[in-house]
């Protein structure tokens, strides 16, 4: 099936950016439709209608598609679908498990050779050293990558720019989620906030709005989860404190 033409390059590449990233889930096909959800900075669902090979219309409840555009979450999906309908499911863990050490070390220096921005992030991921330094460093080269030198972004790069920025902020939130770091990720939302609220940015499809509101509501969610779990230590403590006290009354007698 030829589908790529059904959209700009720009979208195509962030849809298989989001492809790559295992974002596609809940993949169903059938002989006249495609349905999943994509995972991006919220769940978005995309149903693609067919008639035979040829694609008769596309819907995601995206804010870029409900006005009216081909979007890189449909992109995402037809990618998947390709993928599916070429090749069989492979489980990467068994794939990984049944290689020897030896060469999973080969390849995955072979992987950071390639790809020298993975280099920071593997570091962090295995030595669990965490610094917000390079944190805001990496979001910072994103703004400075598509910014004019004087915090400007024009409409032209605006649509890039909150892609590539959102997954910055989403890989550095992820991996701290990950490793429990929860106050710096805290920190970290703070900063990337605070970051983006200073750019001047040309955009009048929402793409700003929709990343600022992202990073709110995840910031928000973020606030209840750590106050949630402070009670719950702050409780626990206090039944020790209780049982403790209880003890040291029977020992007592």
């Amino acid at each position: 099936m030829e589908w790529e033409s059904y959209f700009y390059k720009r979208i195509l590449d962030r849809g298989y950016d989001y492809y790559l990233d295992g974002c596609v889930e809940d993949l169903c096909i059938t002989s006249n439709r495609i349905k999943a959800v994509v995972y991006g900075t919220h769940p978005y669902h995309v149903e693609i209608k067919l008639n035979g090979n040829r694609i008769i219309g596309m819907s995601c409840d995206c804010p870029y598609a409900l006005d009216g555009h081909n979007c890189k979450h449909m992109a995402a999906v037809l990618y998947d679908w390709e993928r599916n309908a070429t090749y069989p499911v492979i489980d990467n863990s068994k794939l990984v498990k049944e290689a020897s050490e030896e060469d999973v070390r080969l390849f995955l220096v072979q992987v950071l050779d390639d790809n020298p921005s993975l280099v920071e992030t593997f570091k962090q991921y295995t030595q669990n050293e965490f610094s917000l330094d390079t944190m805001i460093d990496d979001l910072e080269g994103v703004c400075n990558s598509y910014s004019d030198g004087y915090h400007y972004i024009d409409y032209e790069f605006s649509c890039d720019f909150c892609e590539y920025f959102e997954d910055a902020v989403f890989k550095w939130f992820d991996l701290l989620k990950e490793k429990k770091q929860y106050s710096l990720a805290f920190k970290f939302l703070l900063k990337a906030y605070d970051m983006l609220d200073k750019l001047d940015i040309d955009d009048n499809e929402g793409e700003t709005y929709d990343l600022s509101f992202s990073i709110k509501l995840l910031f928000c969610k973020w606030v209840v989860i750590i106050r949630l779990f402070t009670m719950f230590r702050a409780h626990c403590i206090s039944i020790s404190h209780f049982f403790w006290r209880q003890n040291c009354h029977f020992y007592k007698f």
